[in-house]
């Protein structure tokens, strides 16, 4: 598992993760590969199954159309490369979720393609979400902070206080 937190504010998109890597018997090890990323015209945070990761972020986001249903375009293409390219096996889903921003706006996707809008204007998914999100909620009205440095206080206390988020970080924006 692992930590990625958003925030939108103004239409601009800003999503940071850590590099931490787990396997099932508790070691942890730094991983090369950003688990935030853009595909065209979308910025999308991934924690959990590398492999799903690989799928979102090598597999050509076609051209979002214009008007209302962007996130239903995302979440579409999201199911066919899934659906076409993973084993279908009982349990397999996109757990535990994504984060995916698009066109200012930012949304969080469950493992049953769901999806949810925070109101808040910022989430944080993965194993140390919670912590994250402590921190988003408490610096959300210190105006003097960057975006980039609330994301990087979200991550630095998710990687204090649980075993699965480590540094560096990466944050896009979009």
């Amino acid at each position: 598992m692992s930590c990625v937190a958003g925030i939108v504010e103004d239409g601009k998109i800003w999503m940071g993760g850590d590099s931490a890597g787990t396997t099932d018997d508790g070691l942890q090890y730094s991983c090369l590969r950003s688990k935030v990323f853009h595909n065209g015209e979308v910025l999308i945070g991934s924690v959990g199954d590398g492999r799903v990761q690989d799928l979102f972020e090598n597999h050509e986001m076609p051209d979002i159309p214009l008007g209302l249903g962007a996130i239903w375009h995302v979440v579409t293409w999201m199911e066919v490369i899934l659906a076409s390219e993973q084993p279908a096996k009982e349990g397999s889903k996109l757990a535990p979720g994504c984060m995916v921003g698009v066109r200012g706006e930012l949304f969080v996707v469950s493992e049953n393609y769901n999806y949810v809008q925070p109101r808040q204007g910022y989430w944080a998914i993965g194993s140390a979400g919670e912590i994250a999100l402590g921190s988003l909620y408490a610096t959300a009205e210190d105006g003097d902070m960057s975006i980039e440095d609330r994301i990087e206080m979200a991550l630095a206390a998710s990687a204090e206080f649980h075993s699965t988020v480590r540094a560096p970080f990466t944050i896009l924006s979009l």
